[in-house]
């Protein structure tokens, strides 16, 4: 079973995201900031990563670059209702794989997830 790590600091949303993914076959584990990303990577070994870009405690940019390397291989899904183009470019260029904007459907996060992981 796949593990994924969900990055958000939005309550309601990390629950919705963490339900369909749990439902969807994948285990997940959770994070509401940076810090605690870079230490449930560390612990967990996630296959992929689901990342919020705008949380307290590091930006997108940075947060990606330090999960790459200690997350690896595993693919990043940046997410963000609020990040400009300049941030996304930065955060894909530090090591996001894909952008899904917020607000989204349970079903297109599904179907980027699937995507990523079956890319491994």
């Amino acid at each position: 079973m796949p593990k994924v790590l969900v990055v958000d600091d939005q309550p309601e949303l990390l629950e919705m995201m963490t339900v369909g993914l749990e439902l969807a076959g994948y285990q997940v584990c959770t994070a509401a900031d940076g810090p605690a990303a870079l230490l449930a990577a560390a612990q967990s070994g996630p296959d992929l990563v689901i990342l919020d870009f705008n949380m307290p405690g590091l930006s997108g940019a940075c947060l990606c670059a330090s999960l790459q390397q200690i997350a690896g291989q595993a693919p990043i899904l940046l997410i963000s209702g609020m990040a400009t183009a300049e941030e996304i470019h930065a955060s894909l260029q530090a090591g996001a794989q894909e952008y899904l904007r917020k607000p989204f459907e349970l079903v297109q996060l599904l179907d980027r997830v699937d995507v990523l992981i079956n890319q491994l």
